[in-house]
């Protein structure tokens, strides 16, 4: 999470909650885009992957 806000993908804020400090987070426009780009890579390397896996079953 620490990584994901020093990239500013994330907003980080703290809180006090009934007497104790909490750490809130909201994703920002280039963490939403950042997600984007990673589900495009993600899916096509799953999908490359079920590929290769169909290919060994048949």
């Amino acid at each position: 999470m620490k990584r994901l806000g020093e990239n500013n993908f994330l907003l980080v804020g703290t809180r006090l909650f009934q007497g104790r400090s909490r750490n809130y987070y909201q994703i920002t426009a280039s963490g939403k885009a950042e997600l984007k780009t990673i589900k495009k890579e993600w899916y096509s390397f799953s999908t490359k992957i079920n590929q290769i896996m169909g290919e060994e079953n048949e």
